[in-house]
């Protein structure tokens, strides 16, 4: 399985961003209704694009940073989802030296994790780690069926199994299902899953 090097900023330019709904996930609308993320918590957003989840979760009420590798993605989100208590970055997640705050008590990830090549999974992992506070919460809505050929992507397919296998060392699964809502065409290609980070 080879690793294609993606450019972001090449594809937000000539709008070959299928991820680009325009709205934030319909999910959210349930979990946020639902108390699942910690009350006056601050949410990291990774892969946050143009920041609909993230205006979305700062408009409920929570301080939330947005975090994204290209450049444009944060210079819309920026532009068009600028809420009180929601705030972007331009940067790598991977990046060890990323000044952002390391004690989040919640991650909310959707489509970030399914943009990472399966070989860097385990630092995906590594990162989420430590950037969520010990007990912290991390909420995936992870892209299972992506319709796409094994081993080809971005989005690169991942499965049930897979996710357990990768979170289990570091978290403890707390609560999974299929998501109450999703974009259209989304139906039965989605899996929500909420995590405890271990202390």
């Amino acid at each position: 399985m080879t690793e294609k090097k993606m450019d972001w900023d090449a594809r937000y330019l000539t709008g070959d961003t299928p991820w680009e709904k325009g709205a934030s996930a319909p999910a959210l609308t349930h979990l946020v209704r639902e108390g699942v993320f910690p009350v006056k918590g601050t949410i990291l957003v990774p892969g946050c694009g143009t920041g609909h989840d993230v205006a979305y979760l700062a408009n409920a009420g929570f301080e939330t940073h947005g975090l994204d590798v290209s450049q444009i993605a944060i210079d819309r989100a920026q532009k068009t989802n600028a809420v009180e208590r929601a705030s972007y970055l331009h940067g790598d997640l991977f990046d060890l030296e990323l000044n952002i705050k390391s004690t989040y008590d919640a991650i909310w990830e959707h489509t970030c994790y399914c943009a990472i090549h399966p070989s860097h999974r385990s630092d995906y992992i590594d990162s989420v780690s430590r950037l969520l506070r010990p007990e912290g919460i991390f909420v995936g809505l992870f892209f299972t069926n992506t319709q796409m050929p094994i081993g080809e992507g971005p989005p690169y397919e991942t499965s049930r199994g897979d996710v357990i296998e990768m979170f289990s060392p570091n978290f403890t699964l707390i609560m999974e299902q299929k998501p109450q809502a999703y974009y259209p065409g989304r139906e039965g290609r989605e899996w929500l899953m909420i995590w405890r980070r271990k202390a």
